[in-house]
């Protein structure tokens, strides 16, 4: 979120944009559709643990 935070600190300088995923199991599926705004899912540990990295929430 610290990355998102500059569009508000720089703006005209910096836009955020996203794609929206869904898990489903043991996937990820991503609509590859840029959209703007940043993104307000948060997946990474999921696809950490896909990849084989512990998490430990």
């Amino acid at each position: 979120m610290e990355l998102s935070a500059m569009a508000e600190e720089l703006p005209g300088a910096v836009t955020n944009y996203s794609f929206n995923s869904t898990i489903e199991g043991d996937e990820i599926r991503f609509d590859y559709r840029l959209t703007p705004g940043p993104c307000r899912e948060f997946n990474a540990s999921k696809l950490m643990q896909l990849m084989g990295i512990e998490v430990k929430l």
